[in-house]
């Protein structure tokens, strides 16, 4: 809101200025007449309310810039920089032509008609035209209304992409983005204000030379030919004040031309569709005029061979130039179409390779990093495994070598339980083997009946006929089935067999020897009854 009231007041001062002069060049108002004091009152006070509406400005701005950096005192932010931008824009929307009656000597010269020698080759200028003109500097103002009231300004969005981008939202930036959308618009605009400025300034300064710049057509022919740089010297400029504003004009004009030549060529560039499609229909061509340059060769070679074989020198000879030049007109066409390739590829396509490399190159260095990343878990692996190896070596160790009191103890157990163990079986087994003699030893003694005769055996069930009762209570008959004899009944004094036997063998050798026909008692064995 304060931009725009201050480009309103400073637009009214400039307007009444333009009217003042107009009216004391076309001789309607004089400087020293009352209305030339009121329209410069009227500017002076224009100019008044224009730089208080600055000084609001860059209080607000200050205001602005403390509460976005949380600071609290003014003189933090108010540096050397700030104090001469506010200066300078004070200094350049101050100037403007007092309200004063006085009367210049130009004026004195124009309206007396009566110019002394010497004074018209000064080339003088009123005073007032030489303080109105600066007054249009006023229109920097307009630049800053662009940049407030612009959608890349307002949006917060795009506010917000630029701080993380460190980009500005200056006038800068908003005049680039402006000259890149509407390039014609901004070009034309510029051209039109700069063009305008300079007719009527160089108008006003050679207002009081002559009757021929009192044209305003003839001021914008000298614009004219001044901004294009061509200058037919036809109408020049006389005073100084008019040759420094046709230096301006010559300056801003370069610039301008070379924005319009840069916006042509831009426009006049093919699109990336349109140079795919030209470039494709260039490419059809070449390869189809390559086809029959190429069956232009093979006919012009068989025709030159054929000639020559039939004797014809002049058409072989002919056929001969054909075939040079099909193969010399191939060679151009080879060399146009690798030109059309190389001109194919523009920044676009360059671009875009650069970016599929980044691509490849990024993802080469994640996989190297991961590749990286195995490689230290591995060795952490390693390493902890080989500490543990360490750890459970170096435990052996210190068990085998320097055994503690607690192992020792578990050993020394471990050891009465094997002797003990040991003992145990060794008694054990003891046992089992005297165990006969023990029973044997301690066995009451038994008369033990042999029989001699058959007659006293029963062969078919084992049985002695003398004392069957105390055979079938001891279940201990034997009887010889090989002589069919009864050998005995013996005590059973054993449980094993074996020594049954051997009793029962060395009975029967003793029988045989003796060839005794009476039972013997068992005190009248020849050996007693062991293993």
């Amino acid at each position: 809101m304060l931009a725009d009231l201050s480009l309103l007041f400073a637009l009214l001062g400039v307007a009444l200025m333009v009217a003042e002069a107009e009216l004391c060049m076309a001789g309607t108002l004089r400087k020293d007449q009352a209305g030339s004091a009121i329209l410069k009152s009227f500017i002076s006070l224009s100019t008044a309310i224009l730089l208080g509406f600055i000084v609001l400005y860059h209080w607000l701005d200050l205001q602005v810039f403390m509460i976005d950096n949380s600071m609290e005192n003014y003189r933090l932010v108010l540096d050397a920089g700030r104090v001469f931008r506010l200066a300078l824009e004070l200094a350049v929307c101050a100037v403007h032509p007092p309200p004063t009656n006085r009367t210049d000597e130009a004026q004195l010269l124009q309206q007396t008609h009566q110019p002394r020698e010497g004074q018209l080759d000064q080339h003088l200028v009123p005073f007032d035209v030489i303080l109105g003109l600066p007054m249009f500097l006023r229109f920097y103002l307009i630049c800053r209304v662009l940049m407030l009231h612009s959608r890349l300004f307002q949006d917060a969005s795009s506010q917000s992409l630029g701080a993380l981008n460190r980009v500005p939202f200056n006038f800068r930036f908003i005049f680039k983005s402006m000259m890149s959308m509407y390039p014609e618009y901004v070009l034309t605009a510029a051209a039109l204000v700069l063009f305008i400025w300079a007719s009527w300034a160089t108008r006003a300064c050679e207002m009081y030379r002559g009757k021929k710049h009192r044209n305003f057509l003839n001021s914008m022919w000298l614009t004219a030919i001044t901004f294009l740089t061509v200058g037919y010297g036809d109408v020049v400029p006389e005073t100084y004040c008019s040759r420094g504003v046709a230096v301006l004009t010559g300056i801003f004009g370069t610039g301008v031309t070379a924005l319009v030549v840069a916006v042509l060529a831009r426009r006049l560039e093919l699109s990336r569709a349109e140079k795919y499609v030209h470039n494709f229909v260039i490419d059809t061509e070449l390869d189809k005029r390559m086809r029959h340059s190429a069956a232009n060769i093979l006919k012009e070679g068989w025709l030159a061979y054929k000639f020559r074989r039939s004797g014809d020198a002049a058409a072989s000879l002919r056929h001969q130039r054909k075939l040079l030049h099909s193969i010399y007109q191939i060679r151009q066409l080879r060399s146009d179409q690798r030109r059309l390739a190389d001109n194919s590829i523009g920044l676009l396509e360059v671009h875009k390779n650069q970016g599929f490399i980044l691509t490849g190159v990024q993802q080469l260095h994640s996989r190297i990093r991961e590749a990286e990343a195995r490689m230290v878990n591995i060795d952490d692996k390693l390493d902890r495994l080989l500490s543990r190896a360490e750890y459970y070596s170096l435990t052996r160790l210190r068990v085998i070598m320097t055994p503690t009191q607690a192992v020792n103890e578990e050993l020394q157990t471990v050891q009465i339980v094997c002797v003990f163990f040991l003992l145990v079986l060794s008694l054990m087994w003891g046992g089992f083997a005297i165990a006969p003699f023990v029973r044997m030893l301690t066995a009451e003694p038994t008369e033990v009946k042999v029989c001699k005769n058959a007659a006293d055996a029963d062969v078919t069930n084992g049985l002695c006929r003398r004392n069957p009762a105390r055979a079938a209570a001891l279940a201990l008959p034997r009887v010889d089935w090989r002589s069919r004899s009864c050998t005995g009944c013996y005590y059973r004094v054993s449980d094993r067999q074996r020594q049954f036997r051997q009793l029962l063998r060395h009975c029967l050798v003793q029988r045989r020897k003796r060839n005794q026909s009476t039972c013997l008692s068992r005190t009248q064995l020849p050996m007693p009854l062991t293993a």
